[in-house]
């Protein structure tokens, strides 16, 4: 009876051991609907340069932050010249008020981005400084598991970009 009694709190050990395991989940890059809008109320007066950037985990990441938006749209950047999985788009005063990316198995950025272990979308904005913590630059996890959304909206106003919706926050 010991015997079976001692099995039995091993078997359920076992168990807890494998469910805590199982609850961790790996990064992976998810499928979404990037709408890339000029706010309400922001009618610039010329064009307005973004880019919209993957990068993986990294090196690649620390890079893009690191630069300022100011050298980044610098004229002859050779970083962002060089840079690979860069998607430019132009609003023009206006024209359109957005663009639409598709990061979705159906679109042509996809299989590039998800084979390159793209993990964040670097959103940069050429507006003017506005001094103080810059914040023409946005980066968001393209982990899936850090949304509960599919469809991603970015802000462009003045002086800043930002995100409609926060991703959910890194479960440990």
């Amino acid at each position: 009876m010991k015997i079976l009694s001692q099995l039995a709190m091993g078997v359920l050990g076992a168990i807890v051991a494998l469910g805590s395991v199982g609850c961790e989940t790996k990064p992976t890059m998810g499928e979404f609907n990037v709408t890339v809008s000029l706010a309400d109320g922001f009618n610039p007066v010329g064009s307005v340069e973004v880019d919209v950037v993957g990068v993986q985990d990294g090196r690649d990441l620390v890079s893009i932050e690191g630069i300022s938006v100011s050298d980044y749209f610098g004229a002859m950047n050779p970083y962002r010249r060089d840079l690979d999985r860069k998607i430019g788009l132009v609003f023009r005063a206006d024209t359109d008020r957005e663009h639409r990316i598709d990061l979705t198995r159906r679109g042509p950025h996809y299989a590039n981005w998800k084979n390159a272990n793209v993990m964040h979308l670097v959103v940069l904005a050429d507006l003017s400084s506005s001094g103080g913590p810059d914040l023409r630059r946005l980066t968001l996890p393209l982990d899936k598991h850090r949304w509960k959304r599919k469809n991603l909206e970015i802000l462009i106003d003045a002086t800043k970009v930002s995100s409609a919706y926060a991703p959910e926050p890194v479960k440990n």
